[in-house]
């Protein structure tokens, strides 16, 4: 059996801020997570079509859930 990869998450470091390129679609939630959006219609660099940014401490167990939802969107 052969394997494939594929990315799942991207971050892109910036002053005071990281932004998560996810492979979720903002479809999947009844209403957007805090500090996220939906970059589907938009130009950016990274995977998937949604964005999480995360600025301070508390962000960051959000944004853990999300890459682990964004790794259950594999193949999909």
């Amino acid at each position: 059996m052969e394997e494939a990869s594929q990315n799942f998450v991207c971050m892109e470091v910036q002053k005071g801020k990281v932004l998560l390129f996810l492979k979720i679609k903002a479809e999947e939630f009844d209403s957007m997570p805090p500090n996220s959006r939906d970059v589907s219609n938009i130009g950016h660099f990274g995977t998937g079509d949604f964005e999480y940014t995360v600025k301070t401490v508390e962000d960051i167990e959000l944004g853990r859930q999300l890459i682990q939802r964004s790794f259950a969107n594999i193949g999909e």
